[in-house]
């Protein structure tokens, strides 16, 4: 059929060969964009931007980092409700894995704005997989 003409038929091509759903892979792009690996240059916006996409495909991973996102106004707007929003679904959401699950709910039920360590070198957002947390830097 020829080769896809943009990033986002790119995603799904790589997905749908590495027996992935998109929203994962998503995520992940989303990830190698706020981190700079993979050859992709750090960008938070366009980090931010496939996190939301794969956020809204319910990807819980992908909702905690677009979460993180908003809490720390990386990559676009600060918005600590849209963050709280986002954590309660993780904290509800039944593939959550139990760490990611228990910070979600701590956050979200007090509203808690404190998974950002100030002196931290970076905005960074961890995947779901590891140990995820959100960092803020200048």
């Amino acid at each position: 059929k020829g080769r896809p003409d943009g990033i986002e038929n790119l995603v799904k091509l790589i997905a749908k060969r590495a027996n992935l759903s998109v929203a994962e892979f998503e995520s992940q792009i989303g990830f190698f964009y706020k981190n700079g690996l993979g050859g992709l240059k750090k960008n938070n916006v366009e980090a931010r931007k496939w996190y939301e996409k794969a956020a809204k495909k319910d990807d819980e991973g992908a909702q905690y980092s677009f979460a993180c996102c908003n809490e720390l106004g990386s990559g676009g707007e600060q918005s600590y409700e849209k963050a709280i929003e986002l954590y309660k679904k993780v904290a509800l959401h039944p593939k959550s894995n139990p760490e990611l699950r228990t910070r979600a709910d701590r956050a979200s039920a007090t509203g808690d704005r404190g998974t950002a360590k100030a002196g931290d070198s970076g905005d960074t957002v961890e995947p779901a997989s590891s140990s995820a947390r959100c960092t803020r830097g200048r």
